[in-house]
């Protein structure tokens, strides 16, 4: 009998069907067996994307480890991502972009860091490299760990939450999943109300490949201050709590993440 803890790995999909497979590839090739792996299509039922998707997955309609889900019309990533929350059946779950790919121990490493730990421990993330045309850009290295809540708000935890999580369900169900009135910083916004009910722990180690795709749209300056106003009232009765100064770096680090956005996109885009 199988006494590992079972672990779901959600899967959301958008226009990405060919980066889908690799994705899906790097959980199938997980040390870590117990698994199950919940793709949701969220692309609209008529389009060219939508059919090629269900092409890739007519591969894996006999895989016993993967349920397919499909949108009834594009909802958003956040919304995906619930999709794939309300049917898993692991005591832990795991988050991948479907550009992204998780290194083969990856899965192994965060359950057994939070198996060691007790239950004040519900999240886990580990290092990671991002790459562009097989040559790494970028790299997450990353050592915080407890309650890191304000960090997060500070912009000063940087790993890539997206694809990087593993977050025990029960943590998941605690908050509610992701708040799909975020169109970006969902993320983020999940980490944050995640983080101030359980502490968060690493492993130092990298495993998992972020791949950038220029095919992501780039968010105007005036959709992204309008995003970064949003996500600093959702959180304002906490962050009025908090000291001055501690306030001040939260306002100040925002906006330098707006800053870093536009620096990286073109500085990579010229690569």
């Amino acid at each position: 009998m199988n006494n590992k803890p079972l672990v779901s790995v959600v899967i959301p999909t958008y226009k990405r069907s060919e980066m889908l497979k690799n994705a899906i590839k790097s959980v199938l090739k997980q040390t870590y067996k117990n698994v199950e792996i919940i793709v949701v299509d969220d692309n609209d039922p008529d389009s060219a994307e939508r059919k090629q998707t269900q092409q890739l997955m007519e591969n894996y309609k006999k895989h016993k480890k993967i349920l397919y889900l499909l949108h009834p019309k594009n909802m958003n990533g956040a919304a995906a991502r619930n999709t794939g929350f309300k049917n898993a059946n692991g005591k832990y779950i795991a988050i991948l972009d479907d550009d992204d790919e998780f290194l083969p121990d990856k899965i192994q490493l965060q359950v057994d860091k939070l198996e060691s730990l007790d239950d004040s421990w519900g999240i886990c993330y580990t290092q990671f490299i991002r790459k562009k045309n097989n040559r790494i850009i970028d790299r997450g290295i990353e050592n915080m760990e407890g309650y890191v809540s304000n960090e997060v708000l500070k912009g000063g935890l940087y790993i890539s939450a997206g694809s990087n999580l593993m977050i025990r369900s029960d943590v998941v169900d605690k908050i509610g999943g992701f708040d799909e009135s975020f169109p970006r910083k969902q993320d983020l916004e999940f980490l944050i109300r995640a983080s101030r009910v359980a502490k968060i722990t690493h492993v130092p180690k990298i495993c998992l490949i972020i791949n950038k795709d220029d095919r992501t749209n780039v968010l105007s300056e005036k959709e992204l201050v309008r995003n970064t106003e949003k996500f600093l009232k959702t959180f304002a009765k906490y962050i009025e709590k908090l000291p001055g100064q501690e306030r001040r770096k939260i306002i100040i680090g925002q906006n330098l993440l707006i800053a870093r956005y536009y620096l990286i996109r073109g500085k990579f885009r010229s690569m």
